[in-house]
């Protein structure tokens, strides 16, 4: 019987299952509403004043608690996210609207 409880646990872990908001068959409004509940003040006035451009610049900083990492929202993606490692360029809009003249 408890093996089959860890089993349970790895399998949960392992689908992102540990929150509801890391559950991807749930629908978006209900993880947006269950990360937004378990997010405290100072989690929401961390994560607006930081991960931007200019003197607060840097990463917003992570929620261990949620397993949320840090991150910066201030990366444009009209090209694709260059500064989040191996991920999708994309090329310039004005380049792609160029090749069909």
């Amino acid at each position: 019987m408890q093996a089959a409880g860890i089993l349970l646990i790895a399998c949960l872990q392992l689908a992102g299952a540990d929150f509801p908001f890391r559950n991807v068959t749930l629908s978006w409004n209900a993880r947006v509403e269950d990360l937004v509940s378990r997010l405290t003040l100072p989690d929401v006035m961390f994560q607006m004043a930081k991960g931007g451009a200019g003197p607060q610049g840097g990463p917003a900083p992570g929620i261990p608690r949620l397993g949320i990492d840090p991150w910066a929202w201030n990366t444009e993606c009209l090209r694709g996210d260059s500064g989040a490692g191996v991920a999708t360029g994309f090329p310039q809009s004005i380049g792609l609207a160029a090749a069909f003249r």
